[in-house]
């Protein structure tokens, strides 16, 4: 897990971005973003070269990002150089006692389709994000 330690207060937004990279030949993917929204609340997002074709809230607690196919996805080149998809918006509660809290987002694992002309589709690991919101 990536940690990132921030200077947010609450009412401060944090921004999360989405992306692609790594040696596999993406078409298109669907992730679950898991948040504690006791401390923060999805504040909506930034659609970046047009590459989301989705997000939506559902629970209390999860987001979901479904993707739409790049050019380098549809042509079945890796995104060895990451792709930014999506940026997530949070905006922090103030629902934490201490100075600060830790507290993570968590993208247990992408559900990718496979690269034109080869059939199936496979889970790869998601990296979430540790976060430290003080006061």
């Amino acid at each position: 897990m990536e940690a990132a330690q921030t200077n947010l207060k609450a009412g401060d937004t944090l921004s999360v971005d989405i992306m692609l990279t790594g040696d596999l030949n993406y078409t298109q993917f669907n992730t679950a973003i898991t948040y504690d929204a006791n401390l923060l609340e999805f504040a909506g997002y930034a659609n970046l070269g047009g590459l989301v074709a989705e997000v939506k809230k559902y629970g209390a607690d999860k987001i979901n990002v479904r993707s739409v196919a790049s050019l380098n996805m549809l042509t079945g080149a890796a995104c060895a150089t990451p792709v930014r998809v999506v940026t997530l918006k949070f905006t922090v509660k103030d629902n934490f006692a201490a100075e600060s809290i830790t507290t993570d987002l968590n993208f247990a694992s992408i559900a990718v389709t496979s690269a034109a002309g080869v059939a199936g589709a496979t889970t790869a690991p998601g990296r979430g994000l540790m976060v430290t919101l003080g006061r």
